[in-house]
């Protein structure tokens, strides 16, 4: 494999130290590194394989939702796009089981109208990413 994308972002030395921690991660970013083994014998460098591993990091949390009635029967979902997210996995309360939440929809947009509603009635919805 050849590592000409990669900048070296750590060497650790020591044959007891077997996991390093990247602090400097940002929310909804992939991540990629390669690692390998190195030795030094009588001046020289021998190195093993690389390895490649890739790891994402969870987007952040929704913010700034907002409801509006756009009629009798529909509301109106409106919030801040999330950095790293995808998409938006939109979820609402049960009528049949109180405080049980059942996905209605997965959108990429940071708005929802949900129609067909009962005239008078309280909804409550639920986001997740």
């Amino acid at each position: 494999m050849t590592v000409v994308d990669y900048d070296r972002v750590k060497v650790i030395e020591g044959q007891d130290i077997t996991q390093w921690t990247d602090t400097e991660l940002e929310a909804g970013k992939d991540y990629y590194y390669v690692v390998r083994a190195f030795k030094r014998f009588n001046g020289t460098i021998l190195y093993g394989d690389y390895i490649k591993i890739s790891a994402s990091t969870l987007p952040k949390d929704v913010t700034g939702l907002k409801l509006s009635s756009l009629t009798t029967d529909a509301i109106k979902l409106v919030w801040n796009t999330s950095s790293g997210a995808t998409d938006y996995d939109i979820y609402q309360e049960s009528s049949k089981t109180p405080g049980t939440f059942v996905k209605i929809e997965n959108i990429s947009a940071n708005s929802y109208v949900i129609r067909g509603l009962a005239a008078g009635k309280i909804i409550l919805s639920e986001f997740s990413l």
